[in-house]
């Protein structure tokens, strides 16, 4: 019996999978590269393009909204570079604060420094004392037993109420390396600056 290999889908995965097996890529959509591709649309027009316009002219669009899956990992960064040019871009975020009229960088647990003085002791009070074994079934459970009240009610749950349309009390905990927690940054965070952390402090 000849069993015949086949890859199911041209984004970066099915891609790197196809050029490393020799296998064929079979690719449903016009053109490769899943959610880390990208079309332009000219003013006015709603007909995707996959190239720039001679002139110029449009807009250019991702379809994942710019995100590229692993794209923090040196060895995709390697072989991506052996068909395309890359530009790295170090993240720049902060949380707006509109009751206070300011930014505060992001992650917040690690940038406590921006807060007044009661806020700091109480975070890292909470952070510190919270951390401890026993598991969780929501992930607004996980989210106070990870950052404590103070910070969920200044920001997490606020946030998470409309990252998840409501559900984050009955959805399980999920997606903790977006937003890891290490005491020792988040001490440190609270007197000077620290190194961004997360899945995309860099930007490829």
């Amino acid at each position: 019996m000849n069993n015949k290999i086949i890859i199911l889908g041209a984004g970066i995965t099915g891609l790197a999978a196809g050029y490393a097996s020799g296998m064929p890529v079979y690719e449903a959509s016009d053109f490769p590269g899943g959610i880390c591709s990208s079309y332009y649309i000219r003013p006015g027009e709603k007909k995707r393009c996959s190239q720039t316009p001679d002139d110029g002219e449009s807009y250019r669009f991702e379809i994942g909204g710019g995100h590229w899956i692993f794209g923090g990992d040196e060895r995709v960064s390697m072989f991506l570079e052996n068909f395309v040019p890359l530009k790295k871009y170090a993240r720049k975020s902060s949380v707006y604060f509109n009751q206070e009229k300011r930014f505060i960088p992001y992650p917040i647990q690690n940038n406590l420094r921006f807060f007044e003085d009661a806020v700091v002791e109480r975070a890292t009070t909470e952070m510190t004392k919270r951390r401890g074994k026993g598991s969780v079934r929501t992930m607004k459970a996980w989210l106070e037993k990870c950052f404590g009240p103070t910070l969920c009610e200044l920001f997490f749950y606020p946030f998470h109420e409309l990252y998840t349309a409501g559900l984050y009390n009955r959805i399980a905990p999920q997606d903790a390396y977006k937003s890891p927690i290490d005491l020792q940054l988040v001490l440190q965070g609270a007197l000077k600056d620290v190194s961004p952390v997360g899945y995309n402090a860099t930007f490829v």
